[in-house]
């Protein structure tokens, strides 16, 4: 979600990248809205092993451009003004919701996920990642007395909110939505403590 910065190259995701624990958790054969999709690649994945019908939107106009060869529309939004998503939108509901790394990047990402409902179908699900800011290798700097942003990862200099598991749940709660089901990446044991991101799945 980086406004004036692209750079991309199509590097095989890890085992525990969200995207991979998130492609799994989508069904066959559905319609799928991936909210800062970027180049379109994972929503490509979907399509192409899933034959999933794929809409992604993302602020960068080079990434869109890529995304536009890949996926069934894509289109350009900037999704700190959610209601602008109704001039493409308009009547449109999608079994499946992404938004994978997003919220952090959103000075007000409730206004985000009240918008988006209403594009959930009636058995709609969204699914969400977000860094954990209460990861130990963040906790262990701040006993260090250092909290510096960074390219990327979970201090991402870009990252406007920073979420633990209890703030991520309220923020999903608060906005109406149910948390059906959490899982976590690079954490077996104690996951509020090892984990890098929460992923969670929501029904409204």
């Amino acid at each position: 979600m980086k406004k004036d910065n692209f750079k991309y190259k199509d590097i095989p995701w890890e085992k525990e990248d969200p995207k991979e624990i998130i492609f799994e958790l989508i069904e066959n054969n559905s319609k799928v809205l991936d909210l800062g999709c970027w180049a379109g690649r994972f929503g490509e994945k979907l399509k192409n092993e899933k034959n999933c019908l794929v809409y992604g939107t993302d602020i960068n106009k080079q990434a869109i451009k890529l995304a536009e060869k890949r996926l069934d529309l894509a289109f350009l939004s900037d999704l700190s003004k959610p209601e602008t998503l109704k001039e493409t939108l308009r009547e449109e509901n999608f079994d499946f919701i992404t938004a994978i790394e997003v919220l952090e990047h959103l000075a007000e990402p409730e206004e985000l996920l009240l918008e988006i409902k209403k594009y959930l179908g009636k058995n709609g699900k969204l699914i969400v990642s977000v860094p954990n800011v209460a990861n130990y290798a963040v906790r262990l700097n701040l006993l260090a007395g250092n909290f510096s942003y960074e390219d990327q990862g979970i201090l991402d200099e870009t990252h406007l909110r920073f979420f633990t598991l209890f703030t991520i749940k309220k923020l999903i709660n608060d906005s109406g939505y149910k948390i059906e089901q959490i899982k976590y990446t690079r954490a077996k044991n104690f996951p509020t403590f090892f984990a890098t991101q929460f992923i969670l799945v929501c029904r409204k």
